[in-house]
């Protein structure tokens, strides 16, 4: 664990980390997904984007418009940080949509320990809307399972990049023993049908009459194959052109969550 996270703290070693990781994740995605893989470009623009989102955790915290309107909590994912929220706080805040970021830290014990901080979030508010990148979805379907009542507090639910099925991303293929030790429970938990998320009731179930939207990136090469993101009892979107981060980083992304976020 402890190599784990020097990786992701020494930028060399942080920028090396993710250019290994996204070409051995294409590598992966074009055994399983159907249609033309991503082009390499493509990759080369995903750690572009990475590094974006990593520098907004130096910006200032975005200041939400004075507005009436539901807020919207905006949920992380695997090392993920509120901040890599920044350019869709941005953005929705110019619509006059308000934004809260929920910091569910780095715990690394499995997907329920991310829960706490969510929980808290939401019993703070009256009624909310959330939007959630990659684990961050999962994290919410556990939080509504564990806590029903908090349920009638969201009226729409995005997410973006979930790995509603888990992702191939997280498999080792013809290995089926236990993970070794000191990878991350989250990763399991993330893994193609675990038996988590096998016993995880779906978003559609835990949230019954709220609106839910499920947005994906047809290049994403950490959540794939990109149905693994679409499940059922959600409204799909699917854009193209870009993958994981590209998400939470480009315009036409944003525009979506925006349309997804004011349906009634």
């Amino acid at each position: 664990m402890t190599t784990f996270l020097a990786l992701l703290a020494a930028p060399t070693a942080y920028a090396g980390a993710i250019g290994l990781h996204l070409s051995l994740a294409r590598a992966r995605h074009n055994q399983v997904s159907e249609g033309p893989p991503p082009p390499p470009a493509a990759l080369l623009a995903e750690v572009r984007r990475k590094w974006l989102v990593r520098s907004w955790a130096l910006s200032a915290v975005e200041i939400p418009p004075d507005s009436q309107a539901d807020p919207v909590l905006c949920v992380h994912g695997f090392v993920g940080r509120p901040s890599h929220f920044r350019g869709l706080q941005r953005y929705l805040h110019g619509q006059d949509i308000p934004t809260r970021t929920v910091d569910l830290g780095w715990k690394f014990q499995g997907v329920p320990s991310y829960g706490p901080p969510l929980v808290e979030a939401l019993r703070e508010v009256d009624r909310c809307r959330v939007v959630a990148h990659s684990m961050g979805g999962i994290v919410l379907r556990h939080v509504l399972s564990e806590h029903p009542e908090l349920a009638a507090k969201v009226s729409h639910a995005v997410t973006l990049g979930s790995p509603h099925s888990g992702t191939a991303a997280a498999e080792v293929p013809g290995y089926a023993g236990p993970f070794p030790r000191g990878v991350p429970a989250d990763i399991e938990h993330l893994a193609p049908d675990s038996s988590f998320l096998q016993q995880l009731p779906e978003l559609h179930e835990v949230l019954p009459d709220a609106i839910r939207v499920a947005i994906a990136a047809s290049w994403d090469v950490t959540v794939f194959p990109v149905e693994r993101a679409l499940p059922a009892g959600m409204d799909h979107v699917l854009l193209d052109g870009f993958g994981h981060m590209g998400l939470l980083t480009e315009a036409e992304a944003h525009v979506a969550v925006r349309e997804a976020l004011t349906r009634s």
